[in-house]
């Protein structure tokens, strides 16, 4: 199916049946995408049971677990559906995820070609302790701990348009060292233990490796990266436009003639920003409707310990100017075509996944995954993808329009906007 065939099929959709509802309609262009992306899978049955697994996450409101997904599914489409078979499709089939997320990337940049990759965190709230991957950790936003798993997701993102396509769930040290945990949640051998923005790097360059996208800028949406952590980032981004979020206390070199009595000093990043207040390095800047002042900085990381000549980045400071008690946000890039336009078009497409993900985990069943495998995970992960990509086919805003007020029991909890650190087990 050609990019046009596939736009015009889901235009031809509504031309032709303009009451159909929007859950009905979802399921109609299920029917156009599944085929597409799950073509690597071996038999026919297997990719019936993809298309159904998909539907089901469509359909069904509330929790949806392979229960309700068949219950929902048989009263609708007037066939049996078996939760045996949509468990076991997810649980214990082999079917290999990658091949998948891979085919679900070309099918999107057939048709929307990417404005940016924007990897991202995203806890996901456990009752249990035995699913792979949940810790306590302590979110700063909330206020308090949360029983949960850390998962990086890389989302394709264009004007109005979101979609993951790819997933790398964080895994502490004690899940690592555990040799019963690993055996029983089918944890790979040698799978890396790393810090969150390291696993943040690992989850893009697996997903270059494996998918081979589109070339595009890369937006890294989280705080609490060190030092080291950047100079790995930017080191291994060295020829791709990269840009992070970056923590008020990064110490930072100044390197910008515009600031002669900074020059060579080592400064906090909100510091340095700070200084070009009343400079030529500012600039009013209008956002989502609202008054910025955006500073800029010439700078490199502080490592005097570096092996070779660090690169030249941009910190970039938005400060909200409508709200005075709002916290200034923090980037830093390698963009050497920087501008306060493309700087602020790359944060609004932030924005705009950080709403997607809130739209991801209550109405697609991100967090409803019931297994405790890695193996399934992944599975359920990617299958939550392809339910992703037919909501933004049937109505693109869909997501930013589900605000986090709707959903205030989650708001705070999956917006990781800080550093997650993994607090010790309770002791009883």
């Amino acid at each position: 199916m050609t990019s046009a065939t596939k736009t015009q099929a889901a235009t031809e959709l509504f031309d032709t049946r303009p009451r159909v509802s929007s859950v009905d309609a979802m399921a109609s262009v299920a029917a156009h995408v599944c085929p597409e992306v799950l073509r690597s899978l071996p038999r026919c049955d297997q990719r019936a049971k993809g298309e159904d697994y998909v539907t089901g996450l469509l359909k069904v409101r509330g929790r949806k677990s392979a229960r309700n997904m068949a219950a929902t599914m048989g009263q609708s489409m007037g066939r049996e559906v078996s939760e045996q078979n949509l468990h076991h499709f997810v649980n214990s089939s082999t079917w290999d995820w990658w091949a998948v997320r891979r085919d679900l990337t070309s099918y999107l940049t057939s048709a929307h070609h990417p404005a940016a990759w924007v990897v991202t965190p995203m806890l996901i709230p456990k009752a249990g302790v035995h699913s792979v991957g949940v810790d306590r950790r302590y979110c700063p936003r909330a206020g308090r701990a949360v029983n949960g798993q850390l998962a990086l997701s890389v989302w394709l993102a264009a004007d109005g348009f979101a979609v993951p396509v790819s997933w790398r769930l964080h895994l502490s040290q004690p899940w690592l060292e555990s040799a019963t945990k690993k055996s029983k949640t089918s944890i790979p051998e040698d799978y890396p233990l790393e810090s969150v923005s390291g696993c943040a790097l690992s989850s893009f360059q697996e997903f270059v490796r494996i998918a081979r996208p589109a070339k595009a800028p890369v937006i890294f949406d989280l705080l609490g990266a060190s030092a080291a952590d950047l100079a790995q980032v930017f080191g291994t981004l060295a020829h791709q436009v990269a840009t992070t979020r970056v923590p008020s206390d990064l110490q930072l070199q100044v390197i910008d003639p515009a600031f002669a009595g900074y020059q060579g000093r080592v400064l906090p990043a909100a510091q340095i920003v700070q200084a070009t207040k009343g400079s030529r390095r500012t600039e009013q800047y209008v956002y989502q409707g609202r008054r910025h002042l955006i500073s800029i900085a010439k700078v490199q990381l502080a490592d005097p310990a570096a092996a070779r000549p660090r690169a030249p980045l941009t910190l970039v400071g938005m400060m909200p100017l409508d709200h005075p008690r709002a916290r200034t946000e923090l980037w830093l890039t390698n963009d050497p075509e920087f501008s306060t336009s493309s700087q602020a078009h790359q944060v609004a497409l932030a924005d705009h996944v950080q709403q997607g993900y809130l739209h991801l985990a209550n109405r697609m069943g991100m967090q409803d995954f019931a297994g405790r495998s890695f193996t399934g995970w992944h599975r359920h992960s990617t299958l939550v993808s392809i339910a992703a990509t037919v909501g933004c086919l049937v109505s693109p805003g869909l997501a930013s329009e589900q605000r986090a007020s709707h959903f205030p029991q989650l708001d705070g909890e999956l917006r990781v906007q800080e550093a997650l650190g993994v607090l010790p087990p309770v002791t009883q």
